[in-house]
This record gives structure tokens, C-alpha cells and sequence, in this order.
């Protein structure tokens, strides 16, 4: 009760209610417990409350017990020595503020516990009409941990539930772990080596999750979502190619607050001033060793059994490195990397926010894309300059490749698609963000360094680096991608980036690729099943009717027989399904160009592509997919403007020889991106 002085030797049930026989059946169990010496039990039962924070705080106020047990009404307690347990490890540590028996050691990105790979606990749970036991990571003593599931929790000290913040009946429990961590008490799980309770909660629908979760986002982006229980290396290297940066090692000196940590910086012959920080362990090469050699020296000195790998040139906010964790806690996650901006646009590979001109509004920039509640997910490559990852991973992958070292986003891509073959997942965390300032080296140099390395990578993996693990954003755009279970098949699929992107916003999704490169397929093999064929002459009687949705990025000019070939993919495609396809435009501006110059060169990539063997416009692209049988509704244009007066003049002398429907916007389009859809309805028994 407000006021009052708590109760030692008193234990309060608070349980909201709206399920009177669930209820009956809980108090039953309570009955059965063994009462601690000197103890006394009641129970407080809170109907239509509109929210579960704000019933637990009417429980909460009503009563003068230290110790409260919010339990839910579907929760049987069934352990008999249940409350002598809590009781004695309450007692045992006047720090802790909350227990409970499941949760997990670190959050991930999606504030869901259950979606971490450092799972606490266990339970026996009512799914789909059966009881069955979850026993993840127990021990004898208490477990520390970063939230933990509202079935059942414990407090011994007050804190006040966010019945300002939640409105329903979700993110309530994980919150509260937050608030108990932001007033200084510790939040652990119950010693345990089986199940302590029952929890018959079936299948509910959870109409407002996604609002409840991006409140919870929003307010607690910033809060450390991991337990600890780590100890953290960092690794800086330094080159020749970085700019002096202070900047950047007294922001990381914040980010690394209350973390225990360890920091080893090699200065790879950088010829810059000597780092002298307190805590800071230099080794330093006056001849140059490379990348590669000095992450390994310094990984080989590091203790941590988590590795953060920075170039010297990074800037690394706190609540990005905090949301870095966030993403290594997702379920198969290995290794980390956040977005960045750079002050110079080769430098990065996944760009973030561009509302930013200073450090202060740069950190601001960072908060903010924390709060936005974007998951982080498994993508195949990462960026250079920023690496969170276990110690395991690095051991796992090997290092860094040396014949890679010139150009740095070839060097990370090796590394992820070795973790990717190891199976160990890489994934960006797109609500964390750092920036990297300027190389000290040409743009011309750059760029250079980038042609050699792209040579190396190819030669060392057998597929060309930025078209075989390129995202074609701009046809998953085009569709719905969240059906649950839809089935997708990808002609040309390389490593498999799209499969990848579509995963990120529906997990339910199942893939087939068709891949000739046995190199690239080998990598899309890990998430996809991908076989080698011939989609002219495609002959695979179990895909017949099979898939929602069939791509086909960049792939139709290549053949002898596309319109076979289309007609192929709509005998797979379910009723109801999509077809989504990208051509090259002939009659984009560009060709008039050449052609008035008397010339027509085949290239290396382009229009011109010198391995197309068919042309399209709008007209026949679109009388490709309607011949196969399939309705057109998207024809969409990706645009290349004229870059000049001639060009922009040529142009209005071809628009006003026009006709035949063909519009003067039609000779900016450099590619077509059509949508077709197999009309009629898919069978409810599929």
C-alpha cells in the first residue's frame, strides 16, 4: 500500500483476471505450496483492467507484502518448495529486484526474448493442446538476465509498471526488466534444473504486439539489452589509409562505459601520432603488415570471448554498439555490422541517415534509427570498418584473407560468405549506425584498389562480387512479401540475396533457387534449395502449381527462348501467384546515341551487355509475360536521365518521332520492371 512499510514476512499473488476457471485452477496450486517459517500468504485478484501494466499497478498499491508474485491466470505453480526457493535467493542477494523462471541473458533486436540464442530457464507449456517441457540453460544459483517472461514475476522492492506506456497486454514484462535495471536492481531467473511452473496459455491472438513492441523500442533503444557476463575485446587497426581520428577513440571510450572490456590498437606503419591512452594496449608495426596480419595479431593478444574489430577512421556511438549486442543475441547470429555514412561515398557499403552535418547531430542521427524499431537480419555480406562477433566465429571462419587486404568491402565479403559456409550467420543491424571519416588516399586510388580486389575475389571464389550478392531492391518492392508460408522460386538466384531480404519480413517463407554457378549456389544453399537447370526446357513435374511468387531479375535477355521459357515458370506458379521480371530497355536514349554515331558496341555490362542474345521495349516485354498467360498490372520503369544538353535535346527530337502509344518518358527508362499475376484462385486444400 503507498505509504505503508512493506511487509517482510508477507507474500502477495497479484494476478489479472478474466478467466474465472483458469483463475480457480491457479489459486488451486497456489494451496499446495509449502509456506516459508514465519510467512504469510494472500492474493489479490484485479478484473478489467484494460491493460496488464496497468492491472499489476493497482496490485501493486493494494498491497503491504515485500514480496509480490505477478502470476498469470493460466500459471500453475508446480514446484511445492516454490516459495521457499524465491524467498531464500531473495535474501541471498539484497540486489536483486525481480526473478522469474524463463527469459534470456541478452535481448534481441526484436524485443521478443524467445528470439534469442542465450535462452534462461524453463517451463512446461500448453501449445496447440498439448503440455510440454522447455528446459533451456539452468543452474543451482540465479541466472542474470536481460528480460524475462511475464508468467510469472517475482519482486522484493517496488518500481512502478508503465501503465502510462503499454496499453495492452504485451512488452509489459520485459519492460518491467528494464525499469528494475534503470532503478539499480538485479533481474535474474530462478535456480532450476526442471520446471517450476505450468503455463496453459494455448494460441491467443496478439492484436496489438507490433504497437506495444515499437513503444517498447522507442523507449528503451538506448538501455543495455545484455545481461553481461561477457568480457569484450576491442581491436583497432590503423593504416596508412586512415585519418587521424581522436574523435573517434574518446566516443568509443563512452560507448565502452561499464562494459568490461579490453582495448588493443595496432598501428599498422601508419606513420600518425602514437595512440597514449590509459587502458589502451598499442602494438605497433613500422613496417606495414596489412589488414588481414594486424586484426590477427590483435585478436591472438585479445582475453574477450566477444571481438569488436574497428577501423581507426570509425565512429562508434554507445547506443549503436548497444544495439550491435542486440543483434549478436538474435538466434543464429555469429556476427554484427551496423549501417554507416562516410565522408566519402566509396567507403560504405550499407549507407545510413544523411541528416546529419556534425558529431552532435550525428549522435542524434543514431539515436533516433535506434528507436525506430527496425530487426536486424541475416545478410550476406557486411560492411567494412565495424565488427561485433564471437570468439568462436573468428575461430571458426579463420581471420581475415591477406590476397584481399587492398580493398576492404572484398575483404569483409570473404569473410561473411566463409561464416555463411561455416554456418554461422552475418547480420546487419539496420537501427545501428556509425560514420567513418575520409581516407587519406585519391578517390582515383580508392577505386583502383577497389578493380584489383574485385579480380582477387573472383578468382579466389568464382563469381563476380556485387552482382552475385546484390539485393534487387527494386523488385522486391514491386510485391507482398509477408504471406505467411509463401513459396518462392528465383531463376538466377547467385548467392541468394533476395531470399535473404524476403526472410528479413517473413520468416515463414520458403525458397527454391536455379543456379548455374555451383560456386554462388553453394551459398544460397544455406537458407534455399537450389538445384542447376535449364529453365528453357524445364521439366519438374513437383513444382507444377507450387510457387506465390517466381523472380526473375536481369535473367530473360540471356536466353535463346525467354517466351518458353515464361511459359515454363507459369505452369509453376500457383493461381493467384506473381511473376516479377526485369529487361534491359533498347530503346532507352543511350542506344540512339551510339547508333547515330554509326556504332553499336557490345560491353562488359549495360544495355549492350555483350552476353544478351534478345532485345525488349515496354511493348514486347509486356507481350512476353501475356503471351505465357499471365495479366500485366506493374509496368514500372527504373530511370537513367540524360546527363547534358545534347542528350536532353536528342531526346525531344526522338520524343516527336514517336508513335505507336510510346511516350518521350520511355527513353529514360533504362530497364523495364514488369509484374505479372496467374489469374484464378489457389486451391484451400494446397
Amino acid at each position: 500500500m503507498m505509504g505503508t512499510r512493506p511487509d517482510e514476512h508477507k507474500i502477495c499473488f497479484i494476478t489479472c483476471v478474466t478467466d474465472a476457471a483458469a483463475y480457480n485452477e491457479s489459486l488451486a496450486s497456489l494451496r499446495r505450496l509449502i509456506v516459508p517459517d514465519g510467512m504469510t500468504v494472500e492474493s489479490r485478484a484485479i478484473e478489467q483492467a484494460a491493460s496488464m501494466a496497468e492491472g499489476y499497478e493497482a496490485g501493486r498499491t493494494s498491497t503491504d507484502a515485500k514480496y509480490k508474485i505477478y502470476l498469470h491466470q493460466d500459471v500453475q505453480i508446480l514446484a511445492e518448495d516454490f516459495l521457499v526457493r524465491l524467498i531464500r535467493a531473495f535474501r541471498e542477494d539484497a540486489k536483486l529486484g525481480l526473478l522469474g523462471v524463463i527469459g534470456c541473458e541478452a535481448l534481441p533486436t526484436s524485443g521478443c526474448w524467445w528470439e534469442s540464442n542465450s535462452l534462461l530457464g524453463s517451463i512446461c507449456d500448453e501449445m496447440r493442446g498439448e503440455l510440454s517441457a522447455r528446459v533451456y540453460r539452468c543452474s543451482e544459483t540465479c541466472q542474470p538476465a536481460a528480460a524475462l517472461d511475464g508468467c510469472l514475476l517475482a519482486t522484493q522492492y517496488d518500481v512502478p509498471w508503465r501503465a502510462d506506456l503499454f496499453e495492452k497486454f504485451d512488452f509489459y514484462d520485459i519492460s518491467a526488466c528494464m525499469e528494475y535495471r534503470r532503478h539499480g536492481w538485479g533481474v535474474a531467473v530462478l535456480p532450476q534444473s526442471e520446471p517450476l511452473i505450468a503455463h496453459f496459455s494455448g494460441q491467443k491472438e496478439r492484436r496489438d504486439f507490433l504497437s506495444e513492441r515499437r513503444r517498447f523500442v522507442r523507449v528503451y533503444a538506448e538501455d543495455a539489452w545484455d545481461a553481461g557476463g561477457h568480457f569484450l575485446s576491442v581491436v583497432i587497426c590503423r593504416t596508412a589509409r586512415d585519418g587521424e581520428n581522436d574523435v573517434g577513440i574518446d566516443l568509443l571510450e563512452q560507448a565502452l562505459a561499464a562494459l568490461p572490456h579490453e582495448v588493443i590498437f595496432v598501428d599498422d606503419a601508419s606513420g600518425k601520432t602514437e595512440i597514449a591512452r590509459s587502458g589502451v594496449r598499442a602494438l605497433t608495426h613500422a613496417e606495414p603488415r596489412g589488414i588481414a596480419a594486424s586484426f590477427a595479431e590483435g585478436v591472438a593478444a585479445a582475453r574477450g570471448d566477444r571481438l569488436l574489430l574497428l577501423m581507426s577512421d570509425v565512429l562508434l556511438p554507445q547506443v549503436t554498439l548497444r544495439r550491435l549486442f542486440a543483434a549478436l543475441a538474435v538466434k543464429g547470429c555469429a556476427l554484427a555490422g551496423p549501417l554507416s555514412r562516410t565522408s566519402h561515398f566509396c567507403r560504405g557499403n550499407f549507407e545510413g541517415p544523411r541528416d546529419y552535418t556534425d558529431g552532435g547531430t550525428f549522435l542524434a542521427s543514431a539515436r533516433e534509427l535506434a528507436k525506430r524499431g527496425v530487426t536486424s537480419h541475416g545478410h550476406l555480406i557486411l560492411d567494412a570498418g565495424c565488427l561485433l562477433l564471437t570468439r568462436a566465429a573468428w575461430d571458426a571462419i579463420g581471420g581475415f584473407t591477406a590476397a584481399l587486404e587492398e580493398d576492404e568491402l572484398c575483404l569483409m565479403a570473404d569473410f561473411c560468405l566463409r561464416g555463411w559456409r561455416e554456418g554461422l550467420q552475418p547480420h546487419l543491424a539496420e537501427d545501428a549506425l556509425v560514420h567513418r571519416n575520409a581516407p587519406a588516399i585519391s578517390l582515383a586510388e580508392i577505386m583502383a584498389r577497389r578493380e584489383r580486389g574485385r579480380a582477387a575475389f573472383e578468382k579466389l571464389w568464382g563469381f563476380e562480387l556485387f552482382y552475385s550478392t546484390n539485393t534487387r531492391a527494386d523488385l522486391l518492392s514491386l510485391f507482398d512479401a509477408k504471406k505467411d508460408g509463401m513459396t518462392v522460386l528465383e531463376a538466377g538466384c547467385a548467392c541468394g540475396a533476395d531470399f535473404l531480404a524476403i526472410r528479413s519480413v517473413n520468416a515463414t517463407a520458403k525458397f527454391h533457387g536455379i543456379e548455374l554457378n555451383a560456386h554462388s549456389a553453394a551459398i544460397a544453399q544455406q537458407f534455399a534449395s537450389v538445384e542447376a537447370m535449364d529453365i528453357e526446357t524445364l521439366d519438374h513435374p513437383a513444382w507444377e502449381g507450387k510457387f506465390d511468387l517466381v523472380l526473375m531479375g536481369d535473367i530473360l535477355e540471356h536466353l535463346r527462348d525467354p517466351w518458353q521459357t515464361v511459359r515454363n515458370m507459369y505452369r509453376v506458379q500457383k493461381p493467384g501467384g506473381q511473376i516479377v521480371i526485369s529487361v534491359p530497355n533498347i530503346t532507352h536514349f543511350s542506344i540512339f546515341v551510339e547508333m547515330l554515331a554509326n556504332d553499336w558496341q557490345y560491353e562488359p555490362a549495360g544495355i549492350l551487355d555483350r552476353t544478351y542474345l534478345r532485345f525488349f521495349t515496354k511493348k514486347t516485354a509486356r507481350a512476353l509475360l501475356e503471351q505465357a498467360g499471365y495479366h500485366v498490372t506493374v509496368v514500372a520503369p527504373i530511370v537513367l536521365p540524360p546527363r547534358n544538353e545534347a542528350q536532353t535535346a536528342l531526346v525531344e527530337t526522338l520524343a516527336s518521332c514517336q508513335h505507336g502509344g510510346a511516350r518521350k518518358e520511355d527513353l529514360f527508362a533504362y530497364q523495364w520492371r514488369l509484374v505479372g499475376v496467374k489469374e484464378g484462385k489457389e486451391s484451400k486444400t494446397e
